[in-house]
C-alpha cells in the first residue's frame, strides 16, 4: 500500500509523517526536515529513520547563495532547482540506506518527500520504484499542486491520500 501525505507548501506533510510514523515500529527510511539559520530557511537535510525514530542527518538541499556562502564545490551538487541545489552525497547516502532496507524490509518504507525530480525521474525516482516493487508499504508526501505528476511518473493506481491543510 503507498500513502501519500498531500498539502500545499509549508503546512505539515512531514510532521503528519512523523506522526504516522510512530504508530509504526520497524519503519525505516528517511524524511526532510527544514534548516534555518535564525528566521531564514535555508533549506533541507534528510533525517534517516530507524524503528520508526529519527536517526542520522545529513545535508540534502540549500539555498544557492548559502551553499556558496559555505564554499560547496560544483562536484558537491546533483541537482539545482530554481533557487536550491541537491547534494549528491545525500542522494548517495539515501540510495545506500534503501538498498540495504531491501535486503530485508520492514512493512514499512518512508521516502519523503517527493517533488518535481521525481515527477521528471529523477532524484529519488529509482529508490521509490525498488520500494514499489518490494513487498514494503511506502509513506511519502507530496505538494498538491505535484500529487498528478507524482501519481502518473509512478503509474499509481492504488494509493491512500492523507491531506493536510
Amino acid at each position: 500500500m503507498v500513502t501519500i501525505i498531500t498539502g500545499e507548501l509549508h503546512r505539515g506533510k512531514t510532521t503528519r509523517v512523523k506522526e504516522l510514523l510512530k504508530t509504526i515500529p520497524d519503519a525505516r527510511g528517511f524524511v526532510t526536515e527544514v534548516v534555518f539559520a535564525g528566521e531564514k530557511r535555508l533549506g533541507y537535510d534528510l533525517r534517516f529513520i530507524i524503528g520508526g525514530e529519527p536517526g542520522l542527518r545529513t545535508p540534502f538541499m540549500r539555498l544557492i547563495d548559502d551553499a556558496k556562502r559555505v564554499g560547496l564545490s560544483p562536484e558537491a551538487v546533483q541537482y539545482q532547482l530554481g533557487k536550491y541545489v541537491f547534494f549528491k552525497e545525500a542522494f548517495d547516502r539515501a540510495e545506500g540506506q534503501i538498498q540495504e532496507i531491501l535486503e530485508n524490509p520492514p512493512s514499512t518504507i518512508v521516502i519523503e518527500e517527493l517533488g518535481f525530480l521525481e515527477r521528471d525521474k529523477k532524484g529519488f525516482y529509482p529508490l521509490v520504484r525498488a520500494v514499489l516493487d518490494s513487498e514494503a508499504d511506502l509513506i511519502t508526501a507530496v505538494r498538491t499542486s505535484t500529487l498528478p505528476g507524482i501519481i502518473e511518473a509512478f503509474a499509481l493506481d492504488d494509493y491512500r491520500l492523507i491531506e493536510v491543510s
